[in-house]
């Protein structure tokens, strides 16, 4: 059966200002738009822990593992085992939501943001005069998110031999910014916990 409840809240407003200086006209506008909404009751299967439910969460809200920065190497013997790996320096530190002593799926939980924008907005103007017309129209979202995955991050193949590996590679950006993507990470050598991405590795 396909059954639920959702909470949906929200508003939408817009403003325009019209105005003829001689033979120029000019308009100016804008609009801006806030949704928000709450799964309410939905028929999902038990799950072991309540924070894995997808009651009282959002639509499209993203599923995963919380991240605690990355390890350093005085953290490495006391980390606990990630999915049966011993981390090493650089990999992310996930919380252990269940306090088993281990990183496994049933750490996973809805992380509070959804591919749905909160925040809907554009701005514009538009001037004409005699045949001669120029508009120009912004907009843009907020409170919304992505999730980085896929060969985007793992990486993909080079070549028809598919020998060697590109990360970074697998979202229209190869060969742009690869250089900028791969220097924003955790290295040995700048061991930065505000980096963008834990250290490469094969596998």
């Amino acid at each position: 059966a396909n059954m639920g409840e959702m909470d949906n809240k929200g508003f939408d407003a817009n403003v325009e200002y019209n105005q003829h200086f001689g033979k120029v006209g000019l308009r100016l506008y804008g609009n801006v738009s806030y949704s928000s909404n709450k799964i309410v009751f939905q028929d999902e299967a038990p799950t072991r822990y309540d924070y894995m439910r997808s009651t009282g969460t959002q639509y499209g809200e993203f599923m995963g593992l919380v991240a605690d920065g990355f390890f350093t190497a005085d953290e490495i013997a006391t980390a606990l085992p990630q999915f049966g790996q011993t981390p090493k320096p650089g990999d992310i530190k996930y919380r252990d939501l269940n306090n088993d002593n281990v990183i496994d799926s049933y750490d996973r939980t809805y992380l509070g943001k959804s591919w749905f924008p909160a925040w809907s907005y554009g701005v514009g103007f538009n001037v004409n005069w005699n045949n001669f017309d120029l508009s120009l129209f912004f907009q843009g979202v907020a409170d919304v998110a992505i999730m980085a995955n896929g060969t985007g991050i793992y990486g993909g193949n080079l070549g028809v031999s598919g020998v060697g590996i590109v990360p970074f590679s697998g979202m229209g950006q190869y060969p742009n910014n690869v250089l900028s993507k791969a220097l924003d990470r955790w290295t040995e050598e700048n061991p930065r916990q505000d980096a963008w991405y834990p250290r490469l590795a094969v596998g």
